[in-house]
């Protein structure tokens, strides 16, 4: 699929701690689940292996960013995100990380900032009164106030806003308080991950304190509901495939590891080709979760139980010369034997799950 030399980034998961609950997370999904809510065990990657993985790239390291996106975690839930962050820049090109921006204290984001060659995303979806709708269980207020210590002390931040149907009015707003506040970047995505025909939010989620929306709302719960923008093709697909779990093989696969040189690492420190096929394995997204358990039987039978777990022994270089990476997927793509409904549910050509950033510079 691609070499060392390819890769571009890698995306850590580096812990499924999180303060939120975004009703469109899978980690959300797993905790709602009463089959699911069982099999999240709250892992978060040491230092050591970490600085391992790190290790076993060798010199590829140096061109190589890692990201911290948090599929199933906020990587500033992580206990020893610090020791993280300084253990990626000495290895890596350039560290990124994502986060809601609702945990620590203003005065631990004022000293984050002196981390040289760091760039955060704040994840905000709204302002005072819609971001909470989503990003359940964080305070606006709180959030901006650690975004403004952060870049007062001379961080390096960008503003993600996920537009919703419940906040397309106030992206414009969000745009300027970001100007103000002094964010380098503000980038919009419209969001297409709508898995599901309804995405609803029992009333007792809104039930703290810190949640502070409308008492309608705290009453009868809300829906999540994809802007006017939104492919409401893609969303179609993707609500068929969660419903039948398709398996159409003649489909073509859009495969971001080799077109984007891109690889995942969860919170175990196991490589896998994308976060579609981590999630899966984590138990997210239940129907199709249920099917995964077919090709991880399958992948185990034929490799080994943990053969993706990286270690000395077993690194990113040494996976990629793995019959999985350089001759599975691969011929898979190219009809030689049947394609991982993964693939055909997440990155089918054209209608792809993966969401499309706008970065505007501000």
């Amino acid at each position: 699929m691609i070499t060392p030399e390819q890769i571009d980034y890698i995306e850590f998961n580096v812990t499924n701690r999180c303060n939120s609950g975004c009703p469109g997370c899978v980690r959300t999904q797993m905790l709602d689940d009463d089959i699911q809510s069982n099999q999240l065990q709250l892992t978060s990657i040491t230092p050591d292996l970490f600085e391992t993985i790190a290790q076993g790239l060798g010199e590829h390291a140096k061109n190589i960013t890692a990201s911290f996106c948090g599929t199933t975690g906020d990587a500033m839930s992580h206990p020893h995100i610090e020791e993280i962050v300084d253990i990626a820049l000495k290895y890596y090109k350039d560290v990124f990380l994502e986060t809601n921006g609702g945990t620590r204290t203003t005065q631990w984001w004022g000293n984050f900032a002196k981390k040289q060659n760091v760039k955060v995303r704040f994840s905000i979806d709204g302002l005072a009164d819609t971001n909470v709708l989503y990003r359940i269980n964080t305070d606006f207020e709180k959030i901006i106030a650690n975004a403004r210590a952060f870049i007062d002390a001379k961080g390096n931040a960008d503003w993600k806003y996920i537009i919703f149907d419940h906040n397309q009015h106030q992206v414009e707003q969000a745009r300027d308080l970001a100007r103000e506040i002094g964010f380098k970047n503000f980038t919009t995505v419209v969001s297409n991950r709508f898995y599901r025909k309804k995405i609803t939010v029992d009333p007792d989620r809104y039930q703290a304190k810190i949640n502070k929306v409308d008492k309608k709302i705290k009453q009868t719960g809300f829906e999540i509901k994809p802007s006017a923008k939104s492919d409401k093709e893609v969303i179609a697909k993707q609500q068929e495939t969660w419903e039948t779990l398709d398996s159409d093989q003649s489909v073509s696969i859009d495969c971001r590891t080799s077109k984007e040189g891109y690889l995942f690492v969860d919170q175990w420190g196991k490589l896998w080709p994308c976060c579609f096929w981590a999630a899966m394995d984590e138990g997210g997204w239940k129907k199709d979760s249920l099917h995964w358990s077919v090709w991880k039987n399958k992948f185990e039978g034929m490799y080994g139980k943990d053969f993706n777990q990286l270690s000395e022994s077993n690194t990113i270089t040494d996976m990629l010369e793995h019959d999985l990476y350089k001759s599975w997927l691969p011929d898979s793509f190219s009809g030689q034997h049947d394609k991982c409904t993964v693939c055909i549910s997440k990155c089918t050509a054209k209608k792809t799950a993966k969401n499309n950033l706008v970065r505007e510079r501000l």
